[in-house]
C-alpha cells in the first residue's frame, strides 16, 4: 500500500508540474502586458523598466525557473493588474465559488440521484423516459442558454428571484441550477445504470426471496452497494463545477475564481492566470490521488494491478 501511494505521490507531482510548464507558455502566448498596463504614451524607456521590473525582458527557461523557484517557497506572485498578492485574491473568491459549487451539487445530487434509482426500479416507466429526457437536454444544451433562460423567465418576466445579488440568500438560486443543469443529467445516469446492475445481482434476488419489502431492497441493498459509484461521480463532478463555473459567474455576475479568472486572462495578468489555473489544477489532481488511494484501500486488486 505504502508503494501504491509513493508511486501515485509521483504521478501526482509529473502531472503538476506538467501543468506549470503548459500554463506558463500559454499565459505568455496571449501577448505583452505592458502594451495594457502603461499609458499609451509611455516612453520606449519607461516601457523597458516596466519589463524589467516584472522580469519579462530575461528568456522564457529564466522566467520559468523563478516561476518555480517562487512556486516552490509557496509564492504564487502578485497580480500585475490589481496589485495585491494572487493567494489573497484567490483567497477571497475561493470561498463564493465553493458555496455555489455546493449548492448546485446538492441540487444535482437530489435531483439526478432521486430519478436515476426510480427510473432504475422501473425500465419504461415515466421516470425513465423523464431520466432519458434530462440527460438529453442536460448534455445537449449549453451552460450560457440556460443561465440566460433563468434570468429571462425567473428573474425578468417572473420576478421570483434576482437576477443577479449576491447579498440576498435567494441569489444562489438561478446561478446553482445553471450550474447544475449540466451535473444533473450525469449523476442520473451514473445512478441509473449502478442501481440497474446492482437491482440485476443475485444478493438483491436472495434479499427479495426473503420476503423483504421493494423499499428495504433498493435502500439498503441496491442503493447501499451503488452509493460508491455515485459518490466518487460526484466528488469528480464537484471539483468540475468549483472550477468550471466560468460562464455561470458571468453570466449572473457572482464573484467567484471564474469570473477572476476571464477578468485576469483579459488583462494578460500572467501570474494571476498562473496562479488560478494551478489551484484548479491541484484541486483536480488531489481529489483524483485520493480516489485512487480510497480504491485501492477498498479493492486490493486495484493495488495488485
Amino acid at each position: 500500500m505504502v508503494r501504491f501511494i509513493a508511486r501515485r505521490l509521483v504521478q501526482a507531482f509529473v502531472s503538476l508540474l506538467g501543468v506549470t510548464l503548459v500554463v506558463f507558455l500559454l499565459s505568455r502566448a496571449t501577448g505583452d502586458p505592458a502594451s495594457l498596463l502603461i499609458p499609451i504614451d509611455a516612453t520606449d524607456a519607461e516601457r523597458a523598466a516596466f519589463r524589467t521590473e516584472l522580469g519579462l525582458d530575461d528568456p522564457l527557461p529564466v522566467q520559468y525557473a523563478h516561476f518555480l523557484g517562487d512556486l516552490a517557497h509557496g509564492d504564487l506572485g502578485d497580480s500585475i493588474k490589481l496589485g495585491a498578492p494572487t493567494s489573497e485574491l484567490i483567497a477571497n473568491r475561493l470561498p463564493n465559488s465553493f458555496v455555489l459549487a455546493a449548492c448546485a451539487m446538492g441540487f444535482s445530487m437530489v435531483v439526478g440521484v432521486s430519478i436515476g434509482v426510480l427510473a432504475a426500479r422501473r425500465p419504461g416507466g415515466w421516470a425513465d423516459r423523464v431520466s432519458s429526457l434530462i440527460a438529453l437536454f442536460g448534455q445537449s444544451i449549453p451552460t450560457f442558454w440556460v443561465g440566460l433562460m433563468a434570468v429571462l423567465l425567473f428573474a425578468v418576466t417572473w420576478r421570483i428571484f434576482p437576477p443577479s445579488d449576491f447579498d440576498e440568500p435567494l441569489s444562489l438560486v438561478l446561478p446553482a441550477l445553471t450550474l447544475g443543469w449540466f451535473t444533473t443529467a450525469t449523476m442520473a445516469r451514473i445512478a441509473q445504470s449502478s442501481m440497474r446492475e446492482a437491482l440485476d445481482s443475485q444478493y438483491v434476488v436472495v434479499a427479495r426471496s426473503k420476503g423483504l419489502s421493494e423499499r428495504v431492497v433498493v435502500v439498503r441493498h441496491a442503493l447501499r452497494n451503488s452509493i460508491v459509484s455515485i459518490l466518487t461521480m460526484g466528488a469528480v463532478q464537484f471539483v468540475l463545477l468549483l472550477n468550471g463555473a466560468v460562464v455561470t459567474e458571468k453570466i449572473f455576475n457572482w464573484p467567484g475564481v471564474g469570473s477572476l479568472m476571464v477578468d485576469a486572462a483579459f488583462a494578460r495578468d500572467f501570474p494571476l492566470v498562473q496562479a488560478l489555473v494551478l489551484v484548479a489544477a491541484a484541486l483536480v489532481i488531489g481529489v483524483n490521488f485520493l480516489m485512487d488511494v480510497a480504491y485501492a484501500y477498498l479493492d486490493p486488486r486495484i493495488r495488485v494491478q
